[in-house]
């Protein structure tokens, strides 16, 4: 089996993420989002695409019931407490999620009262490595069974 880091997979948009304090939020109709999903809805979006937002800090790592990491598509805006992840053109947006929801990130995260996943970290975590139709028939299976 040859895997792939997750650098390689993947543009890493952290840079374009901007935090907004909740008293300075405007309620709107875009998605606002964290680390374990959405936070709520906003007047303005930063990101129109399909990405995969993994937890950076605050997230349920090693949890094998809530995810890590999840996918969104469209309009929306996402804070600094999650990686910002637009998938390349051979890979296919689900599988990446799909790849990395629970993935062992023990090793990784460091922090004592609250476990960061730093993006030096992220960008060494490994997935499967297999053309984009395998990763379509995967992610299709997964799917199909409720995951």
């Amino acid at each position: 089996m040859k895997y792939r880091f997750l650098e390689d997979c993947c543009d890493i948009l952290d840079k374009q993420r901007v935090p907004i304090k909740g008293t300075d939020r405007q309620h709107g109709d875009y998605p606002y989002y964290g680390a374990n999903g959405l936070q709520g809805y906003i007047d303005d979006y930063i990101f129109d695409d399909e990405l995969v937002l993994l937890a950076e800090d605050g997230g349920s790592f090693g949890s094998k019931e809530k995810p890590i990491a999840y996918r969104v598509s469209g309009k929306c805006w996402v804070n600094n407490h999650a990686h910002v992840l637009k998938p390349h053109q051979d890979i296919d947006v689900d599988y990446l999620c799909y790849a990395i929801m629970f993935y062992p990130v023990d090793a990784l995260v460091n922090g004592s009262t609250r476990q960061k996943l730093t993006q030096s970290a992220m960008r060494k975590m490994k997935i499967p490595s297999y053309e984009l139709s395998k990763q379509k028939y995967i992610a299709r299976q997964l799917s199909n069974h409720g995951l």
